[in-house]
This record gives structure tokens, C-alpha cells and sequence, in this order.
């Protein structure tokens, strides 16, 4: 139960963040051009290194299917993400985004190999 916390506060975190309508942004808040792309890689960045843990039993944490499959629900449920955002009336689906939070989630991959 423990393993599954950080994972689940980043998965709903990613999805409030994802699907809230973007009238919700405060006006004053004005970000460079792309800079959103970077706030989706760090998002899924943190979502694949948590989810890695979490679904894994710790002797499956070298089994590469295993590692594909979690890292491919992650990018999936990015493009799934995507996919709903026009229906919160103020958001539209992006296929950059969506690149953008595969990056991530390979990104998180990478960085927890490097460690081990």
C-alpha cells in the first residue's frame, strides 16, 4: 500500500492538472511560448518514476516487458488525457502535448536506470 501513495497523488495531480478548464489559470500567470511542454515532460517525468515502483514487484524491476508495459499505460493515458481535454469546453487536444508527455515518461525511465 505504502509503494502506491506516491503514485496515486501523481496520477490524480497529472489528471486534475490535465482535464481542470483552462479559465481556471490565473490571468496574471503568463508563460513563454512552449513552456507548457516542458511543464507536461516534468509532469509525466514524475508520473512514470512513481508508477515504476508502484506496479512493479520488486522482483520484476529488471523485467523489460514488464517495465514496457507500465511506461506504455503512462504515455497512453497522457494521449487519453489529451484526447478528453476538448471536452472541458476551454481545452483542446495537442499532438505536441501528447509528444511532449511520452517524452516524460521516457525521460522518468531514463533518469531512474541512470540511478541504479
Amino acid at each position: 500500500m505504502k509503494r502506491f501513495l506516491p503514485f496515486a497523488c501523481c496520477l490524480a495531480t497529472v489528471t486534475v492538472a490535465s482535464l481542470m478548464p483552462g479559465s481556471t489559470m490565473p490571468e496574471s500567470v503568463h508563460l513563454p511560448v512552449g513552456a507548457d511542454k516542458g511543464i507536461h515532460i516534468l509532469m509525466y517525468l514524475v508520473l512514470a518514476r512513481s508508477a515504476l515502483p508502484a506496479l512493479l514487484q520488486p522482483r520484476h524491476r529488471h523485467d523489460t516487458r514488464r517495465i514496457l508495459l507500465v511506461l506504455a499505460g503512462t504515455a497512453a493515458y497522457g494521449l487519453l488525457l489529451e484526447t478528453l481535454q476538448p471536452l472541458t469546453g476551454s481545452r483542446s487536444f495537442e499532438w505536441a502535448d501528447a509528444l511532449a508527455n511520452t517524452t516524460g515518461t521516457l525521460a522518468g525511465y531514463l533518469l531512474r536506470e541512470r540511478k541504479h
